[in-house]
């Protein structure tokens, strides 16, 4: 008899804020997709 794994339980992602100073911040989850949110701030920072 083959049995099959039970489904995991996913981990609900954290929210993480980063300073970026001058009273700015952003707020992502944790499971972010990093090369997006490189491009994000790239964005945030020239203005």
């Amino acid at each position: 008899m083959e049995t099959t794994p039970a489904p995991r339980a996913r981990k609900k992602p954290s929210i993480v804020t980063i300073e970026l100073g001058r009273g700015r911040r952003i707020r992502v989850e944790s499971d972010v997709d990093t090369e997006a949110l490189g491009r994000i701030l790239d964005v945030v920072e020239r203005r």
